[in-house]
């Protein structure tokens, strides 16, 4: 029961792209984990083509303005 409840917010830190976050979840035994999947998910990730409308698009663009212009 208890490796679910670091393995939901490890799922969701990989699917919204946060790779960084996501290894050094593995070292802060999951604490990071839980932080970064309240994070907002950058703009090309799983997570965000998925679940995000236009408006938490743009918001996500505004934060992470590299990971979009590195797309085009």
């Amino acid at each position: 029961m208890l490796w679910a409840l670091c393995l939901a917010p490890a799922v969701v830190t990989a699917l919204k792209g946060h790779l960084a976050l996501f290894v050094a979840g593995f070292l802060t035994i999951g604490a990071v984990w839980l932080i970064a999947a309240l994070r907002l998910a950058r703009p090309n990730s799983p997570w965000a083509r998925r679940r995000y409308d236009e408006e938490k698009t743009q918001r996500s663009r505004e934060r992470y303005p590299d990971v979009v212009a590195a797309q085009l």
